[in-house]
């Protein structure tokens, strides 16, 4: 029985991504009880922290969680899961703001950093694999809906090559392909903007 381990479980991707599974043990934990969990077969890392400030209004406490939860505490799990794990396949959700921006500047800078990070990271096994995706602004995450700048959203959307946004199913979707039916997608971003 293969074991899946998801940080953010409570995220619309995650939810997604579970129920495409079928008789996998689901752990969802919190990404500092890693340690516990350096064996699993798959890892999808689902978390994010995104505040409605740019850098300069972020508090230090805000500002240092940002950089705990979009960047550190990932980097600090996927270095201890690869080098006890010869057979970890390892799925990154991160951001299209790595490559755009955002008006949080630290997400954005954090997600490059991961991003960034997934690219460059050496893998110790050819059964290893290490990779991200990059989503645009998905409609049905907690994230979108709790945006404010309502006005903006439309814009956007109406902007878009595709009309509309991305869905998390979508998003879950692809981390199911690249974490069940695509080793050789390794060390690499998929971008899902839609041709934005």
């Amino acid at each position: 029985m293969s074991e899946v381990v998801i940080t953010g479980i409570k995220s619309t991707i995650a939810t997604n991504f579970i129920s495409m599974l079928s008789d996998e043990t689901v752990h969802g934990i919190r990404v500092e009880s890693m340690h516990n969990y350096l064996q699993a077969d798959r890892y999808l890392f689902c978390q994010g922290y995104l505040v409605p400030k740019t850098s300069k209004e972020q508090s230090p406490e805000e500002s240092e969680k940002s950089y705990y939860v979009n960047y550190k505490s990932i980097v600090n799990s996927i270095e201890s899961i690869i080098d006890k794990n010869p057979k970890a396949r390892i799925c990154v959700i991160g951001s299209e703001s790595g490559y755009r921006g955002s008006y949080d500047d630290n997400y954005a800078k954090y997600k490059k950093k991961i991003q960034s990070f997934i690219e460059d990271k050496k893998l110790l096994t050819p059964y290893q694999q290490l990779v991200g995706i990059a989503p645009t602004i998905i409609e049905d995450s907690k994230m979108t809906r709790d945006r404010t700048d309502i006005d903006n959203l439309n814009k956007r959307r109406s902007e878009h090559p595709m009309k509309r946004f991305l869905k998390a199913e979508e998003v879950a979707h692809m981390a199911y392909v690249l974490l069940y039916e695509q080793p050789y997608v390794n060390r690499t971003i998929v971008r899902m903007h839609g041709g934005m």
